[in-house]
């Protein structure tokens, strides 16, 4: 199992629910899902954020030695109408 390291410092010291999903990793499909909820009142933040620091097992030998890469692809979890990912507008930023 993978392990992830979840960015609570852009919520605010106590100021989030969750996170929702227990075992959020799969290594065998290479997939994450997870989930926090922000509580009110929120406070605007700008800049870079580092919102997970994910860490998968190697199930299987990548094709060149000593170069592995991966793809970050945003999609929506099962069940869920949307990955919530807003940008200063409070529009979902595109997957």
């Amino acid at each position: 199992m993978g392990s992830e390291e979840l960015d609570y410092s852009i919520w605010g010291a106590d100021n989030f629910l969750g996170p929702w999903v227990s075992t959020p990793i799969d290594n065998s499909a290479g997939t994450y899902y997870q989930s926090l909820t922000g509580k009110a009142p929120g406070e605007p933040v700008s800049g870079s954020f580092c919102l997970v620091n994910l860490t998968f097992n190697i199930v299987s030998e990548p094709p060149h030695k000593y170069f592995a890469t991966t793809e970050l692809h945003l999609q929506t979890a099962p069940g869920y109408d949307a990955y919530c990912l807003l940008d200063a507008n409070s529009n979902e930023i595109p997957q």
